[in-house]
């Protein structure tokens, strides 16, 4: 089954200021979407459209990484797995700045046309750390505003399966 936009619920945290974005019955489907970097940032996305997802993306060339959160608890684990999913090289800092510079500049995983990073079981995280949850989700935003500048979607999904 391939996801399309109504799939998306957004997390509330976007930045977009278009908040007719969400659900409208004549919107594009999501895969019409993820080419757009006007639209990207940080959603949710039911768990069971995860993989079909990751295999659109890397049908357009994205680079599309899963993220595993099962069990994360706080900070220090959610940056070491971010870390390690993105195999961000050996100067990195392990913490939120670090993190920020990081996404802001993936030269390091050579050119794609765009990035979808999908954080399965996000609601791990939400339920142990709210507060880590919510920084995580408002760094995301703030890296697709980034890559935004130069055209490059930058797409997060939290796939929840309470979403």
């Amino acid at each position: 089954m391939t996801p399309d936009e109504d799939d998306i619920e957004n997390t509330g945290f976007h930045s977009h200021e278009d908040e007719d974005f969400e659900g409208e019955e004549d919107s594009p489907p999501l895969l019409d979407l993820l080419p757009l970097a006007s639209e990207a940032g940080a959603y949710h996305l039911p768990a069971e459209h995860i993989d079909a997802l990751l295999d659109a993306a890397r049908d357009l060339d994205f680079l599309a990484v899963n993220i595993g959160l099962s069990q994360c608890r706080g900070k220090d684990e959610l940056i070491h797995r971010i870390a390690q999913a993105l195999a961000i090289p050996g100067w990195f800092g392990g913490n939120w700045d670090a993190l920020a510079d990081s996404l802001n500049d993936l030269e390091w995983l050579g050119e794609a046309a765009g990035y979808v990073l999908v954080f399965d079981h996000g609601e791990d995280l939400r339920i142990a750390s709210s507060y880590d949850y919510d920084e995580l989700i408002e760094l995301l935003n703030e890296a697709a505003e980034r890559w935004r500048e130069v055209d490059i979607p930058f797409w997060a999904f939290f796939g929840e399966t309470d979403a």
